[in-house]
């Protein structure tokens, strides 16, 4: 059966498996070959018709990602139904096997390097998404917005596809090879960007509450080396040096800030934003 036949059959959506839950969608298994990616109540639509055809864009590029097939509603909430991709994340691999983080890291680099060596100018602009959640945060004053806006204007742009968002629990190591997922943040720009937004991320985000003991202490005590071998393993291999990550540290803070649902990560953007530029309002 055809997937948009398959997906004509309303009976499918009636006893739906949640399979995971995340900042912002819920993942349901519909049969064996498909999930739905159910976004929160008062997700933008428009974004997530963004998605959808960001998707479609990638595959232009003949990028590993999964097929996204159709836009549903279902009980008040807009989704997008995707192929269902079978493996294990980067994620959950270190976490079941803590040993290997290092190569899981230089792994995790050779990925993004492999992404970045497409270019695709059709997907939204980095510097157009950076240039509106820096103006869309309430929690800077108009000097640093200033300040920030006027640095970002002044680093280099390109057409190379970035992610946005991506980290080891966005690469699914299927039976195929890797596929990366969750591309609601992709554009095009400069991959230094995307390099500093990994980087950054993980070493202030904190460890979700329900993992187990032993998660969270290998996560604190691994996580900078983690964060170094992947950052050393990509500017090896990349015409790109680490010190151009500088200048886009408070950027990336910036416009990351009230995308994180703790308020202690937030904060570290803040104090971020504020090493680089002190508030003087």
């Amino acid at each position: 059966m055809e997937a948009s036949e398959f997906l004509r059959d309303p009976k499918i959506f009636e006893n739906l498996d949640l399979f995971s839950q995340g900042r912002t969608a819920d993942i349901y298994r519909i049969g064996e070959e498909y999930i739905l990616k159910l976004f929160h109540t008062g997700w933008a639509k428009e974004a997530i018709q963004q998605e959808f055809k960001i998707i479609h864009l990638l595959k232009e590029n003949n990028l590993q990602v999964p097929m996204a097939y159709e836009i549903v509603d279902f009980k008040g909430r807009t989704g997008i139904v995707y192929e269902k991709i079978t493996g294990p994340t980067i994620l959950q691999i270190m976490e079941k096997q803590p040993l290997s983080y290092l190569k899981q890291a230089r792994l995790l680099a050779d990925i993004h390097l492999d992404i970045h060596n497409n270019f695709n100018s059709k997907l939204p602009s980095q510097f157009q998404m950076l240039t509106k959640s820096i103006n869309a945060n309430a929690a800077i004053s108009e000097s640093q917005k200033i300040a920030l806006l006027g640095d970002l204007g002044n680093l280099e742009g390109g057409d190379t596809i970035c992610h946005g968002d991506f980290n080891p629990d966005n690469v699914i190591l299927s039976p195929n090879g890797p596929v990366i997922i969750d591309w609601i943040d992709a554009s095009y720009g400069n991959p230094v960007a995307d390099v500093t937004a990994i980087s950054l991320m993980t070493e202030i985000v904190e460890i979700a509450e329900s993992a187990a003991s032993m998660t969270k202490l290998l996560f604190r005590l691994l996580r900078k080396h983690f964060i170094r071998t992947y950052k050393r393993r990509y500017f090896k291999n990349s015409r790109y040096k680490i010190k151009e990550m500088q200048s886009w540290i408070p950027i990336i803070a910036a416009s990351y800030y009230g995308k994180q649902t703790s308020l202690a990560e937030n904060q570290r953007l803040l104090d971020v934003i504020e090493n680089y530029y002190p508030r003087s309002e």
